[in-house]
């Protein structure tokens, strides 16, 4: 059986997306938020650029009016990444992954609202079915995972709740304002416009709050960690996820994501001791049984025109 890109996207996706809050909770010692994030999209903004001019060399258009569109996922965009590096500053990379899932709730239901040629995947059993499996997890896992920061004790308080359901919120928004304004794009110019404008977008906020000269008072150890996440998860990630989008949707798209933390929570064990009960290992489960049900849920054949 022939596996189609969009599968392999996805799964890449999953790989690739496990990681970025390790990176982020690590870079922290080292970087503030603002900071961080600017360098890090700037760094997969460039790594991104080869692709680009690959795709123009290849015949790949994008003019202006297109290349403008891009704007409008990078504004969700640059707002998750502030929230997100936020959170995980003060939380274990697995515990925010897991509860950051909510923004597949979130994403079913935009998708629900603006897109009728994605309602048939939400009606279908087998994604109503995966979705209740994988909200039965993370619910379970929230329940079991004590609700403290970083190990030290602090309860959760509500600026964490509040950055942590923006998050979500923007990270949805982003997935649909992906297919609604530039799914139409060739992937790789769509993204590297999505990280021009997102640096961007951050560029000022670092400025102004943050510490544009860290690079060059930073080892080079840590310089090269951050510039290895920035290319990975930034550049190679975002780009498959357009592609998963392309082919699968929004819905689907952001559930199989439930699988991310999974890989999240095994790295943090080995890097932070962020631990692993086997109760969680059986919700962890249930998520990605949840996850592969709703990504095989039959794809409509379009009617010929």
């Amino acid at each position: 059986m022939k596996i189609s890109r969009g599968t392999w996207a996805l799964l890449g996706v999953v790989l690739v997306w496990s990681l970025p809050s390790i990176f982020q909770h690590y870079l922290a010692r080292h970087y503030d938020v603002w900071t961080q994030n600017f360098y890090r999209y700037l760094i997969g903004f460039i790594s991104i650029l080869p692709l680009a001019l690959w795709e123009l060399k290849k015949g790949a258009r994008m003019d202006g009016k297109s290349a403008l569109a891009c704007l409008w996922p990078a504004l969700p965009n640059a707002i998750h990444q502030v929230a997100q590096t936020t959170a995980v500053v003060v939380m274990l990379p697995g515990l925010y992954m897991v509860l950051g899932r909510f923004s597949v709730i979130l994403a079913a239901i935009m998708a629900l609202i603006f897109f009728p040629d994605e309602r048939y995947i939400i009606r279908h059993w087998k994604f109503q079915v995966g979705v209740g499996l994988g909200l039965a997890g993370m619910a379970g896992l929230c329940g079991w995972i004590p609700f403290y920061a970083s190990g030290r004790g602090e309860q959760m308080d509500d600026v964490l709740i509040g950055l942590l359901m923006t998050a979500a919120f923007s990270w949805a928004l982003y997935g649909v304002m992906v297919k609604r304004f530039v799914i139409h794009i060739n992937a790789g110019l769509a993204f590297a416009a999505i990280s021009f404008f997102t640096t961007l977008i951050q560029f000022p906020l670092m400025m102004w709050f943050g510490h544009p000269e860290l690079p060059l008072q930073t080892s080079w150890q840590v310089n090269a960690i951050l510039v290895f996440s920035a290319i990975i998860c930034i550049g190679v990630g975002h780009t498959l996820y357009l592609w998963a989008i392309a082919e699968f949707g929004v819905a689907v798209s952001q559930n199989t994501l439930f699988l991310c933390p999974i890989g999240t929570m095994a790295v943090s064990y080995i890097f932070f001791g962020e631990t692993i009960t086997l109760k969680q290992g059986i919700l962890a489960g249930l998520l990605l049984i949840g996850a592969a049900l709703a990504l095989n849920v039959p794809r409509k054949e379009k009617s010929p025109t």
